[in-house]
């Protein structure tokens, strides 16, 4: 048996950004503007950091592509922060109907065309693997609306990517989800 409990503030929190995505959306949306530094910190092609307020990380190619290797490279950023993203959302809304997650673990991966000019993004596939004691319907709906209101899951469906989301729960796949636009 889980031994599950949200802290009464984070469940609220949670609630009031939702509720504040709410109202923007009646209002015909509102305007994001994130920002990142970054500094070239070698001779090559990299280490890269980048800064984000308080916090920094570094960004590399591997040395047949010039750089180090002292750090994940730029790809692994973009599928990683684009799951990260999508998978925010899903935690979002888990807290928000008070789902309780035991333990909650995604593989991302990113299929590139990687031609010397041109070259894009093509598929991602995102396999989320949960316990949880949850309905298996709850979570469905929880992966279609994280989907929906996941910024980097829709600009990426808008540039063509195809995406596809995997949820297994306590080891049985409960659905297979392919990038609904209809929301858009």
């Amino acid at each position: 048996m889980s031994d599950f409990q949200l802290e009464p503030e984070l469940v609220a929190n949670v609630r009031r950004v939702l509720e504040l995505r709410e109202e923007a959306e009646t209002r015909g949306g509102a305007i994001l503007n994130e920002r990142v530094d970054i500094r070239l910190d070698g001779r090559g092609n990299g280490p890269f950091i980048v800064t984000k307020e308080e916090f920094e990380f570094v960004v590399d190619e591997p040395p047949i592509r010039a750089g180090r290797n002292t750090g994940p490279n730029p790809l692994a950023f973009f599928v990683g922060g684009a799951a990260t993203c999508y998978l925010s959302h899903f935690m979002m809304q888990t807290i928000s109907r008070e789902i309780p997650i035991d333990d909650l673990r995604m593989v991302a991966r990113g299929r590139f065309d990687r031609r010397a000019v041109g070259g894009h993004l093509e598929r991602l596939v995102y396999e989320i693997r949960l316990e949880s004691p949850a309905d298996p319907g709850d979570i469905a709906d929880v992966a279609t609306t994280a989907e929906k209101m996941c910024y980097a899951h829709n600009t990426l469906v808008k540039a063509g990517v195809e995406i596809a989301t995997r949820v297994n729960l306590n080891g049985d796949e409960i659905t297979v989800l392919h990038a609904d636009t209809s929301h858009l």
